[in-house]
Formats: structure tokens, C-alpha cells, sequence
């Protein structure tokens, strides 16, 4: 994975590979961070879009139904499987393992040694409104009005702003960047569901007003900078928002050093998703 990172292997190689070797994986820890790469890789591909589309479908799929069968039959290590389970949840992203995950939330559908628990409901929801599969706004309601604890709240948030509804987004932006009302811990979930990956279009309509703002967001301080500039700075795997980053650098040169070093990280990984990219040709 680093050398993917390094641009000196494609991303495809790294994938066959963790395909044929992680369901072999005994270590617990190591199990995790390739689990991880594996995300993140899932998370280039959606970038990445409208290219490679096809290939991403086809991999997308390879990988929820490889943590499905690791899910299912890892019944006799329940630390393994729900590791496994957790990825299964978010890697699915088609129809198929959305319908399954819904189906398993429903009690409709088991598998071997698994409790799903209140966490794992909430995973779970929030991954169905995330593509607005099937009764995800429902489910999202149900829950809810079921779980009114402290991190119920928060669990609902996430999955209320992760769906891909273009008002429901401005809505969420603009109590992010004006709401001095709501609980920071809150607010902050918000931002990490705001704009996943594979919503790139949604985000890229709000692209310029968040660059515009950043100097407001600067104001309030480093604690709420770091959160923004870590989850709303935009992203979009392409030259064009290489050099809108590297605009925003030369023209608002007020921002705090903790702005401008996001931004350099921001514009750095937008080069490596490019490199990436064009490596996978």
C-alpha cells in the first residue's frame, strides 16, 4: 500500500493481492490495517468517478462480498468477525449488499455468531442513507425516536447528513459554518459525514463557497479549524481543484498556519489521488 501511496505501484496490483491474501490474515491488528487500505482505496476509486467506473463497481462488489464471506465464517472469533463485519458494512455500496444489510437490520436475515448491537444498528443505518437505499429514511426515524441517548443523537446526525439530498446538504453546511447553538462534539459529526466520496458532484457545488469561507471558519478558532479543514476542504482527485487550493493559498494570505498547512496536505494528497489515477490507466 505505500508503494501505491509512492506512485510506484497501481492500485489494481495492491488489490488482487489483498484480495487473494487478507482473508488468509491470522494477525488481528495487521487484519485491521489492511482493512483500512482497503477503505482508503475504496475511497480513491470514488474520487476517481466518472473514470474507472466500471472497474470500481466490479471491486466494490469483490470486496463486500469477500467481508460478507469472512463475516460468516469467522463464527467462532467473534472479535475477527465483527472486524470483518464492520468492513462488510463499509465497503457495501450496490444494491445486493445493501438490500442484504437492510434485510439484516430487519431481522429478516442472520448470520452464524453475530449480535448486532446498538453501534452496529447505527453503522448500519447510516450506510443505507448514504445511498438512499430501500426505507433508510424510515429506518433513520425509527431508530431515532428509539435511541435518544447522547450518542444516539450523534449516530442519527451522521446518518442524516451523509445522505446525498443537495438541500439537505446546504441545510448542514450552513448550520456547520453559522449555528453557535449546537454542541461542537455534534456539529463536528456533521462535518465528517457531510461529503463522502462518492458524492463528489454534491460536494463540488458547495467547493467554492467553503473556500470562500475559510477565513471565517479560521476565526473560530483552531479547535473548530482543524475538524473543518480535515473534513471540508474539497476534494476532487483533479488538476482543476489542484490549482483552485493553490489559488486559495496565494490570495487569502491571512489564514492561520493551521489553514494554510491543511491546505498543503489537502492540495499534496490531491496530487498523490491524480497520480494514483493515472497509474490505474
Amino acid at each position: 500500500w505505500d508503494s501505491v501511496i509512492d506512485g510506484n505501484t497501481s492500485m489494481e496490483q495492491f488489490l488482487n493481492i489483498a484480495l487473494i491474501n487478507a482473508p488468509l490474515e491470522k494477525d488481528y491488528t495487521i487484519l485491521g490495517q489492511v482493512l483500512g487500505n482497503l477503505q482508503q482505496a475504496k475511497n480513491y476509486l470514488d474520487l476517481m468517478a466518472p473514470m474507472h467506473a466500471s472497474y470500481n463497481s466490479k471491486i466494490s462488489k469483490a470486496l463486500s462480498q469477500m467481508s460478507l464471506r469472512m463475516s460468516m465464517e469467522s463464527y467462532r472469533n467473534r472479535d475477527f468477525q465483527r472486524r470483518w463485519f464492520d468492513a462488510y458494512i463499509s465497503l457495501s455500496s450496490h444494491g445486493e449488499a445493501l438490500k442484504h444489510i437492510q434485510s439484516l437490520l430487519q431481522s429478516k436475515s442472520h448470520i452464524k455468531g453475530l449480535s448486532i448491537d446498538q453501534d452496529l444498528r447505527w453503522a448500519m443505518i447510516r450506510q443505507l442513507n448514504r445511498y438512499d437505499y430501500g426505507d433508510a429514511q424510515a429506518l433513520l426515524a425509527q431508530e431515532k425516536h428509539l435511541d435518544q441517548s447522547d450518542s444516539g443523537e450523534k449516530a442519527a446526525i451522521a446518518a442524516e447528513a451523509i445522505r446525498p439530498q443537495s438541500a439537505l446538504k446546504r441545510q448542514w453546511l450552513n448550520t456547520i459554518e453559522n449555528n453557535d447553538t449546537m454542541p461542537f462534539s455534534k456539529i463536528r459529526i456533521a462535518m465528517f459525514n457531510l461529503y463522502p466520496a462518492e458524492q463528489k458532484l454534491l460536494s463540488a457545488a458547495t467547493a467554492e463557497q467553503r473556500f470562500a469561507n475559510l477565513p471565517l471558519m479560521d476565526d473560530k478558532g483552531p479547535v473548530f479549524m482543524r475538524s473543518f479543514a480535515a473534513a471540508l476542504i474539497p476534494t476532487q482527485c483533479s488538476a482543476g481543484n489542484i490549482n483552485a487550493i493553490s489559488d486559495v493559498l496565494d490570495t487569502q494570505t491571512g489564514l492561520s498556519q493551521l489553514a494554510r498547512r491543511a491546505l498543503l496536505e489537502t492540495r499534496q494528497e490531491e496530487q498523490r489521488c491524480v497520480k494514483i489515477k493515472l497509474l490505474l490507466q
